[in-house]
């Protein structure tokens, strides 16, 4: 009886929260909180230094984390504000003076709540098992802000040296383009990442992306496996979200889809897994309707990612992107129209000629609510001449200066990359030399002019087809060794229609299975299914 009523008081005490690092907590071993803490690091552990904090929590805590940062910059702009009116001799304000004279009382304060800020460990110390100790100096904080540590001047990354904030910035700089000798972000990846920390959903997906990634250009299977495990996550917050009907039409939910798409494409996990992703993204941009991407990141993801959405509605079939309503968005001069975008206006009509042709690609599904049919006023091989009549007369209409030809390499390099050979005159092999860009803008917009060329199922000469597949296949090595993933879809989508250009036993024919061998080997991810 007297065991039983003294071991009542043992159940009833309370648990205290784990807040050291796993392995430290384990080995019962003093830990700073920190990632990597110091234990993990004398240990040569740091990539094992995990913590245990939710999705949820880490959304607190990067608000937590930026109250604290406003907080010293208004703290920092206060001191600047007294110190030019002392300099001039002028009155300072009565609130200015009754705050600067808190101000030691209040960091008083905050040394001697160090020892009792343990009971409050989701807004605390759950920071620190985040993002790494930051220093009070407001100087400091100054100086972190400046433009300098921006990949842009009007970019919101500060350059941190966490592991999470350095996935990210390699994201940004994969997607990055020189713009007049400047590193440009695009405007919808900017905007995405200043939203994640209003949104749990938009937090999870870029940090599940950015960490693929940045396992697949390092080959660290260990930065991948994060951001699986972060991807999984991400999947929930999305389903949760998709099944509401007024969350669904949100852009951060709208971005988060965008890039899942990446994952799976970086990931090559499963094929359909790819398929439903894409159209799940096309169904998604489908119900929004244009009204919706009029302005906001809403505009810029569908205004910088418009060639994949094309890609993609010719893949599967889908032709509502053909409605005037999506060809007229309103363009702003942070997102102006350029030639690709009158190409891909041209380009939007593919998937209706495809459809009344009855050559539909394969995954396509007529039943979805964005592949209505609509009715035609000519015939299907009228259709294709129109089109390919009018791919020629926008090509003729390109001055020289917005759209070079591409020009041929110097010499033949002899490394590891598949070497593309073709016939001649005289029915022999060669191998001719790879073509040479001056950007990446002019690499899409040629290569996609001569991919949609091929993609029209009839109407074109059969000597320009081939002459534009070997043309795609000499500019391979310009695309995969300087945009690997930045033109993965392009490069998914072109290899693709060379395929059906060239016979499986010719000597063309062969690149496309080499290239894939090589771009698995290297990046570990397929570019053809």
């Amino acid at each position: 009886m007297d065991s039983a009523a003294s071991e009542a008081p043992r159940r009833n005490k309370k648990q205290r929260a784990v807040l050291s690092c796993i392995p430290c907590h384990f080995q019962k071993i003093k830990c700073n909180h920190v990632r990597p803490c110091s234990a993990c690091c004398v240990r040569g552990r740091q990539a094992k230094c995990e913590y245990t904090v939710t999705l949820e929590d880490r959304w607190f805590i990067e608000q937590a984390h930026l109250l604290r940062r406003l907080q010293q910059r208004r703290n920092f702009l206060e001191q600047r504000i007294v110190t030019l009116l002392s300099a001039s001799n002028k009155k300072i304000p009565v609130y200015l003076t009754s705050q600067q004279s808190d101000l030691p009382k209040q960091r008083g304060k905050q040394a001697r709540s160090r020892n009792t800020h343990r009971k409050s460990p989701r807004t605390s110390l759950c920071r620190e098992a985040v993002q790494p100790k930051q220093e009070s100096d407001d100087t400091k904080f100054c100086i972190e802000q400046s433009p300098q540590s921006y990949v842009q001047s009007n970019s919101s990354l500060p350059a941190r040296s966490t592991h999470t904030e350095r996935s990210i910035q390699s994201l940004v700089e994969v997607f990055s383009v020189d713009v007049n000798g400047k590193r440009t972000v695009p405007l919808w990846l900017e905007q995405a990442v200043q939203m994640r920390s209003s949104s749990p959903l938009l937090c999870a997906a870029i940090e599940a992306t950015s960490f693929v990634l940045m396992g697949k250009m390092l080959c660290d299977p260990k930065s991948t496996h994060s951001g699986l495990v972060r991807y999984t996550c991400a999947l929930r917050l999305a389903g949760a979200a998709i099944c509401d009907a007024e969350r669904r039409l949100r852009d951060d939910v709208f971005v988060a889809i965008t890039l899942f798409g990446m994952v799976e494409m970086y990931e090559g996990g499963s094929k359909d897994a790819l398929v439903k992703h894409q159209q799940g993204g096309l169904d998604l941009l489908c119900l929004r309707t244009p009204s919706n991407h009029c302005k906001g990141v809403g505009h810029s993801i569908y205004a910088d990612l418009r060639l994949s959405w094309i890609l993609s509605a010719i893949s599967h079939g889908r032709t509502f992107l053909a409605n005037d309503d999506w060809k007229t968005v309103p363009w702003t001069e942070a997102s102006p129209r350029s030639n690709l975008h009158s190409l891909l206006d041209i380009a939007a009509d593919i998937p209706g000629l495809w459809r009344q042709m009855g050559c539909a690609s394969p995954g396509s599904e007529s039943s979805s609510p964005c592949a209505s049919l609509d009715e035609f006023e000519y015939t299907a091989e009228d259709q294709a001449m129109q089109i390919v009549h009018r791919l020629q007369e926008w090509r003729e209409s390109q001055p020289l200066d917005a759209l070079p030809e591409p020009t041929e390499a110097l010499f033949t390099v002899m490394d590891d990359f598949p070497v593309f050979e073709m016939h001649d005159s005289a029915s022999e092999a060669r191998r001719p030399r790879d073509l040479v860009y001056p950007n990446v803008d002019v690499c899409a917009t040629t290569i996609s002019y001569w991919a949609f060329y091929l993609a029209v199922p009839t109407g074109a000469s059969l000597t320009w087809r081939y002459q534009y597949a070997c043309n795609i296949c000499r500019s391979m090595r310009f695309c995969v060794q300087n945009f690997p993933f930045a033109l993965a879809c392009l490069v998914r989508f072109a290899l693709k229609l060379v395929c059906d250009v060239f016979s499986a036993g010719s000597i063309e024919g062969q690149f496309p299975q080499k290239l894939s061998q090589y771009f698995y080997q290297k990046y570990r991810f397929s570019i053809l299914d």
